[in-house]
Formats: C-alpha cells, structure tokens, sequence
C-alpha cells in the first residue's frame, strides 16, 4: 500500500493592477509630501530631521515598488509618481501651515527636488523590483540600494562640524540603525542578507559623493 505525499506551494503574490498602482501612488505622494511638513513641525529633534530626509524619501519610493509587485517599469514609474507628487504638496502644505509662498513649488529648487524625484523614483523603484528578481545578487542589489543611502546620508550628517552629540548626530545614528534594520527584514537569507549588507558599503560611498556633488553636504 502506497501513500502520495502532497507538495503545497505558496501562490505567488499577486500582482497589482495599473490603476490600482496608479490612485495608490499618487494618495501616497500626497501623504508623504504632507507627513514630511508635519513631521518637521511636530515631532521632537533628532527625529524631526527624519521627516525631512531625503533618503527615507528614496527608501518609500523603495517600499511602494516592493507593494507594486510588477515589473521593472511600472514599478519606477510607481516610485516616481510617489516622490514628484510628494514636492508640490510638501510646499502646497507649507504655504497653508506656514504662508510660504505657494510659488516655492515651481522655483528653482523646487524643480530641483522635482527632478531629484524622478531620478531616486526611477532607482529606487527598480531596487523594489529587484528585491523581488530569482538572482541572488540581483535581489541583494535591491535591497542594499536603499539600505546605502540611508548610509550615505548618514555619512553626510556624521561628517559636519559637531559640538558633542548634536542633533545631526543623533540622526546619523539613527539612520545607520535604520539601514540595518532594512537588510534584516528585506534581506532574503542570511546569505542574502549578507550580500545586501556587503554590496551597501561601497554604494554608500558612492551615494555620500552624490550628495556632494548636489549640493547636499
């Protein structure tokens, strides 16, 4: 008498429709360009630094892409409507909070972040993508992505003149601890984890030159 042993296998996840990324991306851009304000105002230093990062801004474009579930494309395009959004309702809600000049959203460094939007939406979003992606070094690539310019800014902050444990400081730590808390928990394996953690350092590097370059430090 024999017995047949039955393999289960997880269902894949499923994979959000157009629309539905689109109506989700946009709602998102509007919540993060209005939590950034909120946060600045609300929130106690260090953490009020946090609102206003840009790599934790890099890092939502990161986590919408992982939720698109898609492909390489529409999860950039996904990670950059998020963050292009987010700019002109950051500065719709300061011209309300603050009585900015509502104008701030079109100025020259409002463009700027505009154009920095596509550009980390097209990065990060594709670092979700490849979270996702069968190749190990692919997928440890999407993950140490973000997890290097949380390191990068990081990096940024540490290295300005301090008096002590200031509160740029302070946020430097905090963001070294975020960036690790992201390959624990988006790592795939220990090995993966690994690989993520191994390939964040010297694109870290590489991110704290950009932010230079830019205008950042």
């Amino acid at each position: 008498m024999s017995t047949a042993t039955a393999t289960t296998r997880t269902p894949a996840p499923a994979v959000r429709r157009g629309p539905v990324v689109a109506v989700v991306a946009v709602a998102a851009g509007v919540v993060l360009g209005a939590l950034d304000l909120a946060g600045q105002l609300a929130l106690p230093y260090p953490w009020a630094n946090l609102a206003n990062s840009a790599a934790l801004w890099a890092v939502a474009a990161f986590g919408l892409a992982r939720w698109v579930r898609a492909g390489a494309v529409r999860c950039m395009v996904a990670g950059t409507v998020l963050l292009v959004v987010a700019v002109p309702v950051y500065y719709l809600a300061a011209a309300l909070v603050l009585h900015d000049e509502v104008g701030n959203a079109v100025s020259a460094v409002g463009l700027a972040w505009t154009a920095s939007g596509v550009l980390a939406g097209c990065v990060f979003g594709l670092a979700g993508h490849l979270r996702a992606v069968r190749p190990p070094f692919l997928a440890a690539l999407g993950v140490a992505l973000p997890s290097a310019v949380l390191l990068a800014e990081a990096a940024q902050r540490a290295l300005r003149p301090h008096r002590g444990w200031d509160d740029d400081a302070w946020t430097a730590v905090i963001q070294v601890a975020l960036a690790v808390v992201l390959v624990a928990a988006a790592g795939r394996g220990l090995r993966g984890r690994a690989l993520a953690a191994a390939l964040a350092v010297p694109l870290a590097a590489f991110g704290w030159v950009a932010f230079r370059v830019a205008g950042f430090a």
